[in-house]
């Protein structure tokens, strides 16, 4: 009795686990969720660098740029190293409803997490960037990031090199 008992606990658990995980894939506003749980914020911490762009690309003269940032520092036999690595993307000279987002790859780009931080430019602005997401840090093995965008009356999608 008490193996049925963990059993049905069990399969409980699972059905609870994939439940949030299905919901989880489903939610299209979680980026900035996601970036604030990877610990990525645009502001520049006491001993942080000031953001850098590692890459840019264009498009029906839109500016794609791909920023890193490192964060977090913390401190280690009295020298502040960084301890996470947040990338964001930014399309500028757009127009409203063009669109940007980050691809995120673990394995040299063969495969890839796809439009994480996936934003359009609201009316009235020219330019508009994603939320930050974590390349190298606490949370895992290091990825590799790259920029994308469409101006948002074309079909053509144009991306970064991946860093």
């Amino acid at each position: 009795m008490a193996r049925f008992r963990t059993r049905i606990l069990q399969v409980a658990t699972a059905a609870v686990v994939a439940a949030g995980a299905v919901a989880a894939v489903g939610l299209t506003s979680a980026a900035p969720q996601a970036a604030a749980a990877e610990g990525c914020t645009y502001h520049t911490p006491s001993y942080g660098s000031k953001p850098q762009v590692l890459r840019t690309t264009s498009l029906f003269g839109r500016r794609i740029d791909l920023y890193n940032h490192m964060q977090n520092y913390k401190e280690s036999d009295g020298i502040w190293i960084p301890f996470d690595m947040c990338g964001w993307a930014q399309i500028s000279n757009g127009d409203p409803g063009d669109e940007v987002w980050i691809d995120r790859s673990y394995d040299g780009g063969r495969t890839w997490e796809p439009r994480l931080g996936y934003v359009r430019i609201p009316g009235h602005h020219e330019r508009w960037r994603t939320a930050g997401f974590q390349y190298f840090g606490r949370l895992g093995p290091a990825a590799q990031m790259r920029a994308c965008g469409k101006a948002g009356n074309r079909r053509e999608i144009v991306c970064t090199g991946w860093v």
